[in-house]
């Protein structure tokens, strides 16, 4: 599976934040719809985040293998703490996937 790129910079305290992968590709290159992929929030203890643990990041239909789960804005972030967003996943023919991001919370 290729790598991808995460479409986001930072976690809005008290606001609804995507986590985005686009354009999962499969070993051949081709854009892969059929992936399974899922994100966990850990804080800087790497302590999995009520709220944001295991959460589904559904293809986005019509698009270039885009998925997208989102962390809603229930889930109790501290400001200029940093957290960790940890995704796993497969693609449709088996390929593992993992990334791993560290990004601050902060107030809009």
């Amino acid at each position: 599976m290729s790598s991808c790129a995460m479409d986001i910079g930072t976690l809005a305290i008290l606001n609804t934040n995507k986590v985005q992968l686009d354009g999962i590709k499969d070993a051949a290159g081709v854009y892969d719809v059929g992936g399974t992929f899922t994100f966990t929030l850990k804080d800087e203890d790497d302590v999995n985040v009520t709220g944001a643990v295991n959460v589904a990041m559904p293809y986005i239909a019509g698009t270039d293998a885009t998925y997208r789960g989102v962390i809603p804005s229930t889930v109790s972030l501290t400001e200029f703490d940093y957290y960790k967003i940890v995704i796993d996943g497969t693609d449709s023919s088996g390929g593992v996937f993992h990334q791993e991001v560290v990004l601050p919370a902060q107030e809009r």
